[in-house]
């Protein structure tokens, strides 16, 4: 009864996903589109770019759209204020408010872009881009929006628009002063106070959301590793998929010694000789003089060397001891191999005493 208890408790903690995701599996999910990545250090990041160069970037529009109001409202033009000049005048405010936007929306959407792709890397997962049917199903939807997940990312929401709206408050009290200023300067002088005014509120919130993205962040990775845990039958189960079953492999890799063994006791009686050490170990050789070289077509310690012995012996094959030469040959050449040069001359003493002896026995 306690060995059955043992062992239900062990395969409870085997199904556990308890072990750090594989390679592989980290492949796998990332090809579903499977990654983490913090949306709040998106944001902060973008807000960071946008008000960190807005300042700038309104000193040299201001110019041109200075002079762009110089030149429409003019007062050749107010003398014909009709509703064509108006409307000529509102559609080429709108280009220019156009041609003045989009570099600054471009920057903040490149700096989006880099974060994102420092985050997760290219990725780029076609399937996601399928329209799939749980995405506007009500109840999927009222699922989402009840879940555990959902309450959380609230709290989180509820919790950085309290803390934005600390520091905004504090950066705009701290800028009160200029702006009770407003009415005692000029109109450029409060345009640059304004400027600066809302640029060093937009930077104070952009690094404390930079502080929480980066939290978020590493929140992230921590759900993320969590989520693509395996357990231990599951690495198993991979193994096997991608290396194969263990025990497959021993059997096929037995059964291929096995043909191995076959066809090199075919290939036996088809040798010139075989060179022993005399007990140990066994080579037999087959001389054609096409291939430049003698043939290794067998070779074997213990066992197999006595069985090549054997089966010369059946076939009238010689067989000829040179203890040193054997041990060599079983070394350094595999079978199928021709022998390695530097062996040339003691094998071709051999052979030649072979073909020596067989003259003789005709």
């Amino acid at each position: 009864m306690e060995e059955l208890r043992v062992r239900i408790n062990l395969q409870f903690f085997a199904g556990e996903k308890t072990e750090p995701a594989t390679p592989k599996k980290r492949r796998d999910v990332r090809k579903k589109g499977q990654v983490f990545k913090s949306q709040d250090l998106v944001v902060a990041v973008s807000i960071l770019v946008s008000f960190s160069i807005l300042p700038k970037y309104l000193e040299i529009v201001r110019g041109y759209a200075l002079s762009f109001l110089a030149s429409s409202l003019s007062v050749s033009q107010i003398d014909q204020f009709t509703y064509h000049t108006v409307t000529d005048i509102l559609f080429k405010s709108i280009l220019v408010i156009g041609a003045f936007t989009l570099p600054l929306m471009l920057i903040v959407a490149v700096a989006g872009v880099l974060i994102n792709v420092l985050q997760t890397g290219p990725l780029y997962v076609p399937s996601l881009l399928q329209p799939k049917f749980e995405r506007i199903n009500p109840l999927e939807g009222l699922k989402r929006m009840f879940s555990k997940r959902s309450l959380v990312n609230l709290l989180k929401s509820l919790l950085k628009v309290l803390i934005v709206g600390y520091i905004a408050y504090g950066a705009l009290a701290a800028n009160a002063a200029k702006v009770l200023t407003l009415g005692q300067v000029s109109l450029a002088d409060a345009f640059y106070l304004i400027v600066d005014a809302i640029s060093d509120v937009g930077v104070k919130v952009g690094f404390l959301l930079l502080v929480i993205g980066i939290l978020d962040f590493l929140f992230q990775w921590w759900e993320y590793e969590k989520s693509i845990r395996m357990s231990k039958q599951e690495i198993k189960e991979e193994y096997k998929q991608t290396e194969g079953d263990p025990q497959i492999k021993a059997r096929i890799r037995a059964k291929q010694r096995q043909l191995a063994r076959a066809r090199m006791v075919q290939a036996i009686p088809t040798a010139d000789v075989v060179i022993t050490n005399p007990t140990h170990v066994a080579v037999a050789l087959r001389y054609e003089p096409e291939k430049g070289a003698p043939e290794v077509v067998a070779k074997g310690r213990g066992l197999l060397a006595a069985k090549i012995k054997e089966i010369a012996m059946e076939h009238d094959v010689p067989i000829v001891e040179r203890p040193e030469l054997a041990r060599t040959i079983y070394k350094l050449a595999e079978i199928g191999q021709l022998i390695p040069p530097e062996l040339y001359k003691a094998v071709a003493e051999v052979l030649a005493f072979v073909y020596k002896l067989k003259r003789k026995s005709i």
